[in-house]
């Protein structure tokens, strides 16, 4: 129990005790520049707080982040949050030689791994939601009123017993079917285009993913290299208090270890039901694809058929061997397994 204690208290001294996470300009004067880095060891991600005043557009605090890419300029009345991936930023700031105001100060604090996943999660799932809704969602009425016109046509069908008048009839009704279909099919680009945007999202979400998962099995090896070392050292201490303190150190960097593993295994565990996901995402968008492709080339299919069926006035084949009712039934069947499907992994992803 005396030495958890001390592990423990070891973890929250070398969690919470970081050099330089506050700057500021203070009540500076005409040319003041300074330029500090801020860092949170192991750090994740960064949240940013500007706060204060200083001479807007000439006296400047300038952020970079930790692979030197530029955050932003910032001057004036400020009161801003900002989230910036990585453990450390740069903050620069810069006066010129005339008028100075209050001053200002940049704090940071890390962004907690649970709140990381979570907002990983949320985007996640928002994104794919939006793509469902730009496809089924927007397609299911029209394809509920379709169903009921091809029932109320095939029973207008059944009811005739001339055949020119059923050629007749079936020619007309084709033409209605190819005209419904074009009307759907003038949707396809805006989905496709709404489904690409989505993608995107989803994509960037992944190399978030990726780069978190990285971030913290770094860091956990990091760790594991100093216990090491600390193993080594303890070897050649003689002093027993320099012992109790390099053990003490080495107990807390080991719960260190423990815990950054468990965050590994989440990152972990979203990776691989993000890829379950994405397969099954994507093979939805193809069957879209397919269902606008089956509509629009059928509707040019009725139209020829119906041109010659009117010329003619010869019998045409079955109605509902021409509509090919039985494959639209099938893709639209399979759009929305594949749908069911992502709910489920959605479902277990944010729960």
């Amino acid at each position: 129990m005396y030495l958890s204690l001390f592990s423990l208290l070891g973890l929250l001294l070398f969690s919470t005790v970081h050099a330089d996470t506050v700057f500021s300009t203070g009540n500076y004067k005409n040319n003041a520049y300074k330029d500090q880095i801020l860092q949170i060891p192991d750090a994740i991600e960064l949240e940013v707080q500007l706060q204060g005043e200083t001479e807007k557009v000439y006296d400047k605090i300038i952020i970079y982040d930790n692979q030197n890419n530029k955050v932003g300029e910032f001057s004036g009345k400020l009161d801003e949050t900002l989230k910036v991936t990585g453990s450390s930023i740069r903050v620069i700031f810069k006066a010129d030689n005339r008028t100075t105001k209050s001053g200002a100060q940049v704090i940071i604090k890390q962004r907690t791994t649970d709140v990381l996943l979570k907002e990983v999660k949320e985007k996640l799932s928002a994104s794919v939601n939006n793509i469902l809704k730009k496809g089924t969602g927007q397609l299911n009425h029209k394809i509920g009123l379709l169903a009921k016109e091809f029932k109320a046509l095939s029973a207008q069908v059944a009811s005739i017993s001339s055949e020119e008048e059923l050629v007749s009839t079936i020619a007309h009704v084709l033409v209605k079917l190819a005209n419904v279909y074009r009307e759907l099919v003038v949707e396809r680009e805006v989905i496709l285009k709404q489904h690409q945007a989505e993608l995107e999202i989803i994509s960037s979400l992944r190399n978030q993913i990726i780069a978190y998962n990285r971030t913290t099995q770094n860091s956990q090896q990091n760790y594991a290299q100093k216990i090491n070392q600390a193993k080594t050292a303890l070897h050649d201490t003689e002093s027993e208090l320099q012992k109790q303190d390099k053990y003490y150190e080495m107990s807390a960097w080991e719960i260190t270890v423990k815990a950054l593993y468990s965050q590994q295994k989440m990152w972990e565990k979203l990776q691989q039901d993000y890829a379950d996901l994405i397969i099954h995402t994507q093979t939805y968008m193809e069957k879209i694809q397919l269902f606008f492709a089956f509509l629009q080339r059928n509707a040019h299919v009725y139209e020829q058929i119906a041109n010659a069926a009117l010329l003619s006035k010869s019998t045409i084949p079955a109605f509902n061997d021409i509509t090919h009712v039985d494959t639209l039934k099938e893709i639209v069947q399979g759009i929305n397994e594949n749908e069911q499907h992502i709910q489920e992994i959605l479902h277990k992803i944010v729960k």
